[in-house]
């Protein structure tokens, strides 16, 4: 894991995947996922910035969305998990099977 400490990020898109960020400051940053190792940010400042999601992050977020679009009831108690997880920060509570697999 690179590690980022006491630095300032101004003014550009930063891939994020797989950083450990400490004391550092975000100002107008395009913050960019890829749905790779998810990175740790410790007494950071985020300023006037924005979440950008790469092609795999965005590909989760069409999945859910067509799920709940034309299966809503199938898949409702799912995706309702799912967004308890993004919206309250409880990953950890989240009792969903994961599958370590590629394909």
């Amino acid at each position: 894991m690179e590690i980022f400490e006491n630095q300032l990020f101004r003014d550009k898109n930063l891939a994020v995947d797989g950083g450990r960020f400490v004391n550092c400051r975000f100002q107008n940053v395009g913050i960019v996922f890829h749905a790779g190792q998810v990175p740790e940010f410790e007494n950071c400042i985020f300023e006037n910035c924005k979440l950008l999601y790469a092609r795999e992050a965005q590909r989760v977020m069409e999945f859910l969305n067509m799920l709940a679009s034309n299966y809503g009831e199938e898949f409702r108690e799912d995706i309702e998990k799912f967004w308890i997880v993004i919206t309250k920060g409880k990953y950890h509570e989240l009792d969903v099977d994961i599958l370590d697999i590629d394909d």
